[in-house]
């Protein structure tokens, strides 16, 4: 591995200064303040920790205007520990990059589960209550100011089941922040006549940026 590639894999891991020669990573500070590692009762009920092969809280901005929400890990990143890799990760790269989402300058990439459920089945109702007490805590760390989701599972699990239709339309908010939500990148793979639509929501969200 090169110099530039330790770099790279320690920004995707959350490092984002260092003191000496320690690192400082806000993002383990977030999953510790949530009792994702010390807690072994949420190790007993969560499978999808001993599952997955890699633990994915997220990357990007720490003091991000937009926090972009995905349900899972993709399989290539779950393989390789490395955020938007393989198809669904360019995709997902493109989508935030087509209307200026940059995680460098102004945006944090995280999930609903850090871990990807094995066969990329459907999460549990356990599961779902366990992750998103565990995306709260991020979001309350973070503090973004807009909150983009891509997935209606997502939209499901933080907005009481509300339908992909009323969350399209920017009006909705949680934990008090605006919130857009659309079709995830794995939905588009696989159902391509919904680019034009999603490229509609898009523009939206980035209006409602620019608005503030």
């Amino acid at each position: 591995m090169t110099p530039f590639q330790k770099l790279f894999w320690l920004f995707q891991m959350g490092v984002y200064s260092f003191c000496g020669d320690r690192p400082q990573n806000k993002l383990k500070q977030v999953i510790d303040s949530a009792g994702l590692i010390k807690s072994e009762k949420g190790k007993n009920e969560i499978a999808l920790m001993k599952t997955a092969l890699h633990t994915m809280v997220g990357t990007g901005c720490v003091s991000p205007q937009v926090m972009c929400i995905m349900e899972a890990p993709s399989a290539s990143e779950d393989k390789t520990g490395l955020y938007l890799t393989g198809p669904e990760g360019e995709l997902a790269q493109k989508m935030l990059s087509a209307i200026g989402l940059d995680l460098r300058q102004n945006t944090y990439l995280t999930y609903l589960s850090p871990w990807r459920p094995p066969g990329n089945r459907l999460l549990t109702n356990v599961e779902v209550n366990y992750c998103r007490t565990l995306l709260k805590q991020r979001i309350d760390s973070l503090k973004p100011q807009f909150i983009l989701i891509l997935g209606v599972p997502v939209i499901k699990a933080l907005l009481d089941d509300k339908t992909l239709s009323v969350v399209r339309s920017g009006h909705e908010k949680y934990m008090n922040i605006p919130v857009l939500g659309t079709f995830a990148p794995s939905w588009l793979m696989k159902n391509p006549d919904y680019r034009r639509p999603v490229w509609e929501d898009l523009k939206k969200f980035k209006q409602m940026i620019e608005k503030e």
